[in-house]
């Protein structure tokens, strides 16, 4: 049985324990963890065979990945838009996808996308730990079915659908992303709460990454307020969560010691941003968005052909990917952990609005001022400090 500092919170056991000896719980901060009710379980050892934390599979690493993006709908993501491309083909093609997405009160779930306008909400990054009760027994009804299904998700959540249903292997398309880490509901919500009260009205969505601006990485939502819908952007530094999400200080715990965290992949591709990549190829500009596509299986190579005509692809060695980002190499630092330690025990102890004011940018001033900087005069000022 895996220990309790270990749970990804994938709830594969819970869904499928024949006993129901194992049921899922939230602490503090938010991060739920399985809990095996001894007197009932019969030591069948099947949750053993589901965890991701115990049972790891992974395919061999790479020689080269690609820079890819799509040429219609590169806006529809985060990145290069190749996972909208990858779907919608798939379910041209007969088949569901599942993948995270917002449902009316803003909480993060895995949900089912059985046509193409069902999936624009599971496109984009969202930095949160999403629940997945139930979507393990949707999935098996599909599969039982004869369906193809597509599982998008994060390295361990993957790795857990991939462990549950080896059975049905040819029917899977298992796409992992490159995760740093992921945070709680519990500590998004807080962060809701405290723009709605700020803002005097009800967030509705909210979108990470939303490319409203000439930045890396800034947000949007949209607020009701007395009736009227109104959109807001920012930077990602105006955000309390997205600001110490980048700080990498409110992961949850299993992310600080992540297995995944490597070369060698769990999905058949491997879809994430591809940092730098100006520096390989001129056409190409990160900020524009650009995915990084690695390519593990025979199965992942055929879902690219058959989207070949709708992608730009750039083949280059995976080191120039894995030099750009650490998701490839290795989980964050304890430093990072030792922080988020701080901060669940500024919860804990002192509230909801102390832990705000923690996760805080105190430099929105500043921040704002080198945001709004032309390009060419941040790079003059970086070659006068001797910077790259």
């Amino acid at each position: 049985m895996v220990q309790n500092s270990h749970c990804i919170g994938c709830q594969a056991c819970v869904d499928f324990c024949p006993k129901k000896a194992i049921s899922f719980q939230y602490d503090t901060w938010g991060e739920g963890k399985v809990f095996v009710d001894l007197s009932l379980c019969n030591n069948c050892r099947l949750c053993e065979m589901r965890c991701p934390s115990l049972n790891i599979n992974l395919n061999p690493s790479v020689k080269n990945v690609f820079a890819a993006y799509s040429t219609k709908h590169r806006s529809t993501g985060s990145s290069g838009g190749v996972f909208y491309e990858l779907a919608v083909n798939f379910i041209n093609d007969g088949g569901v996808v599942f993948g995270a997405a917002f449902d009316s009160n803003l909480k993060l779930i895995h949900k089912q996308a059985s046509t193409v306008s069902q999936l624009p909400v599971l496109c984009k990054s969202k930095y949160l730990h999403s629940d997945m009760c139930g979507v393990y027994n949707e999935i098996d009804f599909c599969l039982k079915k004869g369906k193809k299904v597509m599982f998008v998700g994060t390295p361990c959540q993957v790795s857990a659908v991939k462990n549950t249903f080896l059975k049905y292997e040819n029917q899977l398309l298992l796409i992992d992303f490159l995760c740093h880490g992921t945070g709680t509901q519990k500590c998004f919500d807080l962060c809701i709460s405290n723009e709605e009260n700020k803002r005097k009205g009800k967030i509705i969505d909210f979108t990470f990454r939303a490319k409203t601006r000439k930045a890396e990485h800034s947000f949007k939502y949209k607020i009701l307020r007395k009736g009227r819908i109104k959109e807001i952007t920012g930077y990602s530094f105006e955000f309390p969560y997205y600001f110490s999400y980048l700080k990498y200080c409110i992961f949850n715990e299993a992310c600080y010691q992540c297995k995944y965290a490597r070369e060698e992949r769990v999905g058949d591709i491997t879809l994430g941003d591809f940092w730098g990549i100006q520096k390989h190829n001129k056409e190409l500009k990160d900020i524009q968005g650009v995915s990084m596509l690695s390519i593990n299986t025979p199965k992942g190579y055929k879902a690219i052909d058959a989207i070949r005509r709708n992608v730009i692809l750039f083949e280059t060695p995976l080191e120039t990917a894995s030099s750009n980002n650490e998701a490839f190499r290795e989980c964050v630092s304890a430093r990072c952990q030792e922080k988020k330690h701080e901060l669940a025990t500024i919860l804990e102890t002192n509230g909801a609005e102390v832990l705000i004011q923690q996760l805080s940018c105190n430099k929105i001033i500043k921040e704002l001022v080198y945001a709004r900087t032309p390009i060419f005069v941040k790079k003059l000022w970086n070659s006068i400090r001797g910077k790259k």
